[in-house]
């Protein structure tokens, strides 16, 4: 068996081309999908594109697990954003401790991005509520200046649930609802719930909306 010249070339060619559509695809077109989270999720390409990209580190070492529906904490919070932020911006030169979330928290306290309550306790355990998510978001956005385009002006905000909402949190909706970060705040009507907690789902959707509008510095 043997190949004429011009076409053995041909077949060269066409193997390298190959190669290099493939090296082009996204990793998680290829990755191993996740043991509790579906494609028919609505959260699934959120998940999905966190954890290709570094920030979500999966709950067992044994299978990749992400457990949706469990609260986030403070702590959990502020390490994604600190991680987002380091692929997005630069590294964070704060020395790492024993805790997973050590240098990401003591960042976001020098800079203001996170307070602890009227006892100067930082509470990394507690659970994240909703409109401290929104803050946290917030107070990051206008740190490092990221711009954000208003995709919903006005912005959409219940009047019977903007009542329920802290003042010192009110204006941080308002401006993560305009950047349309929030989830279904395109819809007339929605409830905001700004006491309630932050299921790991929407922490990790409001983070991969916000990675969308930081991808143009790489």
């Amino acid at each position: 068996m043997y190949f004429k010249k011009g076409s053995f070339r041909r077949s060269v060619c066409l193997l390298l081309v190959c190669v290099i559509l493939f090296s082009l695809v996204p990793i998680g077109v290829f990755a191993v999908d996740m043991e509790d989270v579906s494609p028919d999720d609505w959260f699934y390409h959120y998940v999905r594109d966190g954890r290709d990209l570094g920030l979500i580190v999966g709950t067992s070492e044994e299978e990749f697990r992400f457990e949706p529906h469990r609260n986030m904490t403070r702590a959990e919070f502020v390490t994604l954003l600190g991680r987002l932020h380091e692929l997005r911006i630069n590294a964070i030169d704060v020395p790492a401790d024993d805790t997973f979330y050590g240098r990401y928290l003591a960042w976001a306290v020098d800079l203001g991005i996170v307070h602890g309550n009227e006892h100067g306790d930082l509470m990394p355990y507690a659970p994240l509520t909703r409109e401290q998510m929104a803050v946290i978001v917030d107070r990051y956005i206008h740190i490092f200046r990221i711009s954000m385009p208003w995709q919903i002006s006005p912005p959409i905000l219940d009047p019977s649930d903007s009542a329920d909402i802290s003042d010192w949190a009110s204006s941080a909706v308002y401006r993560l609802s305009g950047y349309s970060l929030l989830y279904d705040t395109t819809v007339s009507g929605w409830t905001f719930r700004p006491q309630a907690h932050v299921p790991r789902t929407e922490a990790v959707a409001i983070l991969m909306r916000l990675n969308i509008e930081m991808r143009s510095p790489l």
